[in-house]
């Protein structure tokens, strides 16, 4: 039961309903076998050794794992109160009838294939693009087809789209339906391997590592036909003139980042190097664990930093798990770091940050840990080479 619970746990707070007036939907459920977990739109779900039922709060069960337990022992009394025995001490209080929670689907799932981690991953960053708005419910999540073993998604507020075309998801049955968003972070976190996925008439089912399964209530709304709106020709056009810009930005004083996320990406950043349009020395910001581009490994981290030009000034970051891993790395290889709400949610695995300034706090901590100094705003702007005035 605890092994199960501890692995439970950090799902159970990615979809919980902090908002919720029931109080039953921030309580686990144990019944006939399995631990549940609730919002009404989402349900996880983890067979336990474990066929009594009773409920579990998630804050309290939060405060106990804290204690980092050996073992957990639960007593349940005919009035519904629950004990949590660990170690020596003992903590009491009224669970509830678990009739009273949400059931699980009753209808049957139609299997539809398995998607892997890189199909989580767009739809993940595709969630960015729905709409929060409650009066449009079928731009509130991400639109997917399944058709002919190819896998499409689209979405959008109505204002920006974004459309994901050309994924070759293998054998698999004709699927069109739309994901909410809330549950994708989660999916994009857990889901490893090749997940299996199923449909109901409500539901999606999705088959996790560790005999977990994640069932999704699905948007039942007509989703807009957003090509029929997009022209087909186009009657102008806008060029960019890279070199222009890049002039431009000279001439202002300011700096060029070079974002580079693979090895082309360097050999490009080189050329504009060559032809002047850089400024010394330039900046390179080594990207890792994009999809499509270079795993966030310190073996990719060493090999791209071996192809920076000998004067380069640079950092490295993760994305997601990777964040704070390459912090370390990128310093001990001599670059500086990065971190933010753009490249990762997470001060550790289950406990989101607060803010952009926990991150960073917790990225000086590993730096003074292996006694590297941050920068000052001064400091940064000379080693950049830039006016100080």
């Amino acid at each position: 039961m605890l092994t199960t619970l501890q692995r439970l746990l950090p799902m159970a707070e990615k979809i919980i309903d902090r908002r919720s007036s029931l109080p039953i939907l921030k309580h686990i459920c144990i019944t006939d076998g399995r631990a549940m977990f609730t919002d009404l739109e989402s349900i996880l779900m983890m067979p336990v050794p474990d066929t009594r039922s009773f409920t579990i709060p998630v804050g309290l069960l939060k405060k106990v794992l804290a204690a980092k337990p050996e073992s957990l022992q639960f007593l349940v009394d005919d009035k519904k109160m629950v004990s949590i025995l660990y170690g020596d001490k003992l903590v009491t209080y009224p669970g509830y009838d678990v009739d009273e929670y949400p059931l699980l689907p009753k209808e049957a799932f139609e299997p539809k294939g398995t998607w892997n981690w890189d199909i989580f991953n767009v739809l993940l960053t595709q969630s960015a693009y729905c709409s929060k708005d409650g009066l449009k419910p079928a731009l509130n999540g991400v639109h997917v087809v399944q058709e002919d073993g190819q896998f499409k998604s689209e979405s959008t507020d109505g204002h920006a789209l974004r459309i994901q075309n050309g994924i070759d998801v293998g054998k698999s049955k004709a699927l069109d339906s739309i994901i909410p968003t809330k549950p994708l972070a989660l999916l994009a976190r857990v889901a490893r391997g090749n997940t299996k996925i199923g449909l109901s008439d409500t539901h999606l089912s999705f088959s996790l590592p560790g005999d977990v399964t994640l069932y999704v209530r699905t948007i039942n709304e007509p989703y807009p036909a957003v090509m029929d709106v997009v022209p087909k020709k186009f009657t102008g056009e806008a060029l960019l003139d890279r070199d222009k810009v890049l002039a431009l930005i000279k001439a202002a004083g300011t700096k060029v980042e070079l974002e580079v996320f693979d090895m082309g990406h360097v050999e490009i950043a080189k050329h504009l190097i060559a032809k002047g349009l850089i400024d010394p020395p330039p900046v390179f910001q080594l990207c890792l664990g994009i999809a499509w581009g270079m795993p966030a490994t310190p073996a990719n981290m060493l090999f791209m930093k071996t192809a920076l030009p000998q004067d380069a000034i640079w950092a490295g970051f993760g994305v997601g798990p990777g964040s704070f891993p390459m912090v370390a790395q990128s310093a001990l290889m001599g670059g500086n770091v990065r971190v933010g709400f753009e490249d990762n949610f997470y001060l550790s695995r289950g406990v989101p940050a607060k803010s952009n300034a926990q991150l960073v706090e917790k990225a000086v901590h590993i730096l003074k840990a292996l006694d590297k100094k941050p920068a000052t705003a001064r400091e940064t702007r000379e080693i950049l080479n830039l006016s100080t005035e």
